[in-house]
Parts: structure tokens; C-alpha cells; sequence
């Protein structure tokens, strides 16, 4: 509402999209209504496909459409928790690893699923698995 009325138009097409992909998963989904572990994913996606449209739009030179993209990705980036530095979910990861006893690559399924049970949303699965593998080989 704020968004509309300061005629924030990056806001207004971020948050309507958002706004979509969630009515989009909930019917998806076939219920009414999604949890917020569900709306957080939801945004979460939808900020991923900010990021790799800004790439795709740099690597073609579309500066202005870099802008727009971007304007929005740091307005969805507002619903997102706080995300983690590598440096962080390293440690985490450590913590859990030797915690619980992991040991080799065939451990690494739980030592991710461990911790995106306990800091979902916070740190790019990307990265986790990453880090992970890196720990665990």
C-alpha cells in the first residue's frame, strides 16, 4: 500500500510479482495458504531469479534493464532473513560436522539437511554444498 501511494514503481512490480509467485504455489499446492517457512522459500526463489536475470542481462550488455532488476531484487531482499557470510556458515558447518560425527562425502546429504533445518533461508544452498564437500572430502 505505502508502495502505491509513494508511486514506488520498482516496489509496486516486486511486489506484485512476489504477490503472484505466491498465490502461484498456493494453488500449486492446493491449499489456501502457505506457512512462512513456504512464503519465505517462495521469495527466496523469486529473489534467485532476480539475480540470475541480472547476470543474463549483463552478459548482454542491457545496462537498463540491470538497473530495474536489481532496483527490485533489493526491495524482495528486505523479506529475506539476514544471510549469512561464508565465513559463518563455514564455522556452522564445522560445528555440525564434528558435532555429530560426519565423516566422507557420503555424509554431506545430512550435514546440508541438518543445517537448513536449523538456518533455512539464511545462506545460498549453493554455497552450503559447496562448503560441505569442501569439509567433508
Amino acid at each position: 500500500m505505502i508502495a502505491m501511494k509513494s508511486k514506488n514503481a520498482p516496489a509496486i512490480k516486486a511486489l506484485r510479482e512476489v504477490k503472484a509467485k505466491i498465490t502461484e504455489a498456493e494453488t500449486a499446492k492446493g491449499s489456501s495458504t502457505l506457512d512462512d517457512a513456504g512464503i519465505l522459500k517462495v521469495i527466496a526463489k523469486v529473489a534467485k531469479e532476480k539475480k540470475e536475470s541480472i547476470e543474463q542481462f549483463e552478459k548482454g550488455n542491457r545496462l537498463d534493464l540491470v538497473e530495474a532488476e536489481r532496483a527490485e531484487l533489493d526491495i524482495i531482499t528486505k523479506y529475506l532473513p539476514k544471510q549469512l557470510e561464508y565465513a559463518e556458515v563455514e564455522g556452522i558447518l564445522q560445528h555440525i560436522i564434528s558435532s555429530n560425527g560426519y565423516a566422507g562425502v557420503r555424509d554431506m546429504g545430512k550435514a546440508i539437511g541438518t543445517f537448513n533445518a536449523n538456518y533455512s533461508g539464511q545462506a545460498e544452498g549453493k554455497i552450503v554444498g559447496e562448503i560441505a564437500k569442501r569439509l567433508l572430502s
